[in-house]
C-alpha cells in the first residue's frame, strides 16, 4: 500500500491513475492471461445476452443456451432500443467483467407482417456512450496504458536526474572538515576544481587537526599533479610542515628530500640524507650514501663548509676500512697485550687518533696508519697529537718517550743549557700531571719535578709537590718560604726511614737554612 500511495498524481492528465473503477483491481495487480480470457468470454456472452431479444426471425440465434445469470447493478436503467444498460457500463472493460441484464418484458407477440427487412436493415442501433463501440479494445487500452507509463516515467527521470545532481555536488568545506574530524565517511572526489581543493585544505587548516589537514593533503596529492601539488605546499606553509613530518614519521626518505628540495629547504634535506647515510648498516652501504649526498644536496653553495666536513668524514671512513683490514692480519705482541674491544671503523676522528698512537707510534709518518698520517688527514692540531700520544704511552708506561714527546715542545727543561726552563704550553701542567697518575701509574720522581718546576706560581708548586710527594721540590719551596711548620707537616706524613723521610729530615737539620 505505500508504493501505491506514493503514485498519487495532482496533474489532470495523470488523474486516471488515481480513479479506483468499479472494482478492487489496481495498476500493481498481476494479470495473468488465464483471467483476461475468462473475463473477456463472459463479456462477449453478456453482449449476446443483451441483444438476443431484439433480432430479427431471420437471424440465427448465436447462443442456444442462455447465458449464466450476472449480478445486476444497483442504478436506474435506462432505456435504448429497448435495451437496458446498467449505470458505470463505461467504466473500463479490461479491469473487471462486464455486468448487464436484460430487462424484463411483456410476453413476446408475433411481429406483424408489414414486409419486415432483415434486421440489420430495419433494426439499427445508433453508437451512444453506452454501445459496445464505445468500450475500448485491449490494443488501444494497452496503448493508453503505455503511453502514460511513458509519461510517468519520463518524469521520474527527470525527478531522478535533479536528486542525482544534488547528490553528486560537493558539500560545504566545512561540513566535510567536521566530519572528517569526527572521524564520519565523506566523500572527498565531490571537490572537482583547484579552487575547491584550496578552500578544503584552508577549512582543514583552520580546523587545528594533523589528522584533518593530511587526510585533506593526501586527497590533494592523488588527485592533482605533482607539479601542482608542490606549488599548493608553497602557497600553505602549514600543510606542507605537517606533511613534512608524516614525511619524516614514516620515514619515507625520497619524498621527504623531493619536497623539502621543492620547498627550498635545501639544508634540512642536506642532513636528513646525511643522517640516513650515518644509519647505514654496512660501511660499502655508508660510503656509497655518502658519497651520493655530495654530489646531490650538499652541491648547495651555501653548505660549502659542511660539504668539505663531510668530504673530510668520507675519507675517513675509507682509512678506518683499510686500517681495520690490515690491523686484523696482524699477530703482533702489541696486540695481544692490549685487545680491541671494538671495531675501528665509524669511530671519531680523536677516537682514530688515540688508536693510531697506542698500535702504531712507532710506524713512520708515511705510512697511512702513523699518527701524524691521521692528524694531518683529520686536520687536527698539535695539542690533540701530543695529548693522544701521552696517553698511550703512559698506558705502555714508556717514560722516556713521553719525555721525547714533550722536550722538543719545551714542558722539559734542557738540560744541556745552563739557563732556566722553557714554558709549558702546548698541554696545561694540571692535567698533564694528573694523566701521568692516571690508572694508578708511578711516574719517575725525577721526572715529575722536572714537570713541576716549569710552574711559575710558588704556591701551585708546593701544593701540587705535596700532592704527587716530590719531596724535592717541597724542600725547595719551603726552604725559599721559610716555613719550617709545613716541612714539619710534611715530614709526619712520609714513611719513616725512606729516601724522602732522610731527605727532609736533613733539610730540617741544616744549620745553614735560615727559617721564620
Amino acid at each position: 500500500m505505500n508504493a501505491r500511495n506514493q503514485f498519487n498524481f495532482p496533474d489532470e492528465e495523470d488523474q486516471y491513475w488515481n480513479e479506483n473503477g468499479s472494482t478492487n483491481s489496481s495498476f500493481f495487480d498481476d494479470r495473468r492471461p488465464n483471467e483476461l480470457l475468462a473475463k473477456h468470454e463472459l463479456t462477449r456472452m453478456a453482449m449476446d445476452n443483451l441483444f438476443e431479444d431484439v433480432r430479427t426471425p431471420c437471424e440465427p440465434s448465436t447462443s442456444k443456451q442462455p447465458p449464466p445469470p450476472l449480478q445486476s447493478m444497483q442504478t436506474t436503467p435506462t432505456w435504448k432500443n429497448n435495451v437496458v444498460f446498467t449505470a458505470g457500463a463505461t467504466k473500463s472493460a479490461t479491469t473487471t467483467p462486464l455486468k448487464m441484464e436484460a430487462p424484463r418484458l411483456p410476453p413476446k407477440a408475433p411481429f406483424p407482417d408489414i414486409g419486415l427487412k432483415p434486421a440489420a436493415s430495419v433494426v439499427s442501433i445508433a453508437p451512444s456512450e453506452c454501445s459496445v463501440s464505445s468500450f475500448p479494445s485491449d490494443a488501444q487500452q494497452q496503448e493508453i496504458d503505455y503511453n502514460r507509463l511513458k509519461n510517468e516515467h519520463r518524469k521520474l527521470q527527470r525527478h531522478f536526474e535533479m536528486i542525482r545532481a544534488e547528490r553528486y555536488k560537493a558539500p560545504d568545506v566545512r561540513e566535510t572538515t567536521r566530519r572528517l574530524f569526527m572521524n564520519e565517511p565523506v566523500a572527498l572526489d565531490l571537490y572537482k576544481s583547484k579552487a575547491e581543493k584550496l578552500a578544503l585544505l584552508d577549512a582543514a587548516i583552520e580546523m587545528i587537526d594533523g589528522n584533518v589537514i593530511l587526510a585533506v593533503v593526501f586527497f590533494i596529492q592523488r588527485t592533482v599533479s605533482e607539479s601542482i601539488f608542490r606549488e599548493i605546499l608553497l602557497q600553505k606553509p602549514k600543510a606542507a610542515e605537517q606533511y613534512i613530518q608524516y614525511l619524516k614519521d614514516a620515514k619515507n626518505v625520497d619524498e621527504l628530500m623531493t619536497t623539502m628540495c621543492a620547498l627550498g629547504r635545501t639544508t634540512e634535506a642536506a642532513m636528513v640524507e646525511f643522517n640516513v647515510a650515518m644509519e647505514a648498516k654496512t660501511v660499502t652501504q655508508k660510503v656509497i650514501l655518502l658519497k651520493k649526498a655530495l654530489g646531490s644536496t650538499f652541491l648547495d653553495p651555501n653548505l660549502q663548509m659542511e660539504r668539505e666536513q663531510v668530504r673530510r668524514y668520507l675519507d675517513l671512513v675509507e682509512r678506518q676500512t683499510q686500517i681495520e683490514v690490515t690491523d686484523s692480519q696482524d699477530k703482533s705482541k702489541l696486540f695481544t697485550d692490549y685487545p680491541k674491544n671494538a671495531s675501528l671503523i665509524g669511530q671519531p676522528a680523536i677516537h682514530t687518533l688515540y688508536y693510531s698512537c697506542l698500535y702504531h707510534h712507532d710506524d713512520p709518518t708515511t705510512a697511512q696508519a702513523s699518527p701524524q698520517a691521521i692528524k694531518d688527514l683529520c686536520h687536527l692540531n698539535d695539542k690533540q697529537l701530543t695529548w693522544m700520544s701521552i696517553q698511550t704511552l703512559v698506558k705502555q708506561n714508556r717514560w722516556l718517550d713521553i719525555e721525547k714527546a714533550l722536550c722538543p715542545r719545551s714542558l722539559i727543561p734542557n738540560l744541556g743549557k745552563t739557563g732556566g726552563y722553557l714554558k709549558a704550553n702546548v698541554v696545561p701542567m694540571v692535567h698533564l700531571l694528573r694523566l701521568l697518575h692516571l690508572d694508578k701509574a708511578q711516574p719517575p720522581k725525577d721526572l715529575v719535578c722536572r714537570l713541576l718546576r716549569t710552574l711559575p706560581n710558588m704556591n701551585d708548586k708546593l701544593r701540587f709537590a705535596e700532592k704527587y710527594m716530590a719531596t724535592e721540590v717541597v724542600i725547595e719551596c719551603t726552604q725559599q718560604q721559610k716555613d719550617r711548620t709545613r716541612l714539619e707537616a710534611y715530614l709526619k706524613k712520609l714513611t719513616p726511614h725512606s729516601s724522602d723521610h732522610y731527605k727532609t729530615l736533613a733539610a730540617l737539620n741544616n744549620s745553614n737554612a735560615k727559617w721564620k
